[in-house]
């Protein structure tokens, strides 16, 4: 009997401290749990951010054994954890921490020359394919399906 392959849940941890109105210092990590991600490039972590950003809830004051602990220099931070399907800040708002995501979202899919103002759809299809593909066995595929595909 042929067993599935394993999920890879991946987390998206944005420290950041703002300098003042327009700018602000960022640091992106990326860390995997679970099976070997298939692929987990900029393309796929763009679509993690926008199925995220599309499905996820907004979790406000998190517990300390949720997030690592904040590098010195940042005083804010964002998670994307797609293992509970959630965007864990400490911001106050759940806007503010989508302000973020969105930003890094914006980030990454310059890296690669992709306009997001506005994001074709044939991008975001693919994004969210490279997604699906590269966390492999996890439910975020019917997840995504369960909302007629509106992520």
């Amino acid at each position: 009997m042929l067993t599935p392959p394993k999920g890879t849940d991946v987390r998206i941890c944005v420290y950041y401290r703002r300098g003042d109105a327009e700018t602000c210092d960022y640091q992106i990590d990326i860390a995997c749990k679970g099976a070997e991600p298939q692929d987990l490039g900029v393309r796929a972590a763009c679509g993690i951010l926008l199925i995220a950003l599309s499905i996820f809830s907004v979790t406000l004051d998190v517990p300390a054994d949720v997030v690592p602990p904040l590098p010195e220099r940042f005083s804010h931070y964002v998670l994307i954890d797609t293992e509970a399907q959630r965007i864990y800040t400490s911001e106050s708002t759940a806007v503010a921490a989508s302000q973020i995501a969105s930003t890094v979202f914006s980030m990454f899919a310059s890296q690669i020359g992709v306009c997001v103002d506005p994001l074709a759809k044939l991008d975001a299809v693919s994004f969210i394919s490279e997604a699906i593909r590269s966390l492999g066995g996890t439910d975020l595929e019917s997840m995504i399906n369960s909302t007629g595909g509106q992520a």
